[in-house]
């Protein structure tokens, strides 16, 4: 197997074939570095000044925004740039993140009484992370989601069939 072969099949498994030039690989490689520190930080010292809430707000918009960037909307295009909607879509969540960071204390959420921008803001969002995970879905989650369901029936079952 030659080295072109690897990298195709490297790029199967991980589900992108979208190939970044130096400028964008930079772009990526700095917000995972980011996302990196931020958790490094997080484990070592808490969560000092920001609640738990923040912390799973900033964590899940860094992590859709990286997902917008590293992978294509249909696999097998082979692109060699980011497309301008995915940095639309990327800045989008970018900015949904942020909305929720300052609203997540307002009196009409804690109250349990949204507005509609509150009730669009967050329609938007839960899209968006499903267009997120169809993105990133692969071969693999399909092997695990397998191996968790072969789990499932041996436990229900083994559990109907011996005695206790």
């Amino acid at each position: 197997m030659d080295a072109k072969e690897q990298q195709k099949m490297i790029q199967e498994l991980e589900g992108s074939d979208r190939d970044l030039g130096k400028k964008l690989t930079i772009l990526v490689s700095s917000i995972s570095i980011l996302l990196a520190v931020f958790h490094l930080y997080v484990a070592g010292f808490g969560l000092p000044g920001i609640g738990s809430r923040t912390f799973l707000i900033i964590h899940l918009t860094l992590a859709i925004v990286l997902v917008f960037l590293i992978f294509p909307i249909r696999k097998g295009t082979s692109q060699k740039t980011i497309p301008i909607y995915d940095f639309i879509l990327s800045g989008l969540s970018l900015g949904l993140g942020i909305y929720l960071i300052q609203r997540q204390d307002a009196p009409e959420i804690m109250s349990a009484r949204p507005t509609e921008l509150d009730l669009i803001i967050g329609a938007l969002f839960i899209v968006i992370v499903i267009e997120a995970t169809r993105r990133c879905w692969s071969a693999a989650c399909n092997h695990c989601i397998d191996c968790y369901r072969l789990f499932l029936c041996r436990r229900i079952f083994a559990r109907s069939v011996l005695p206790q």
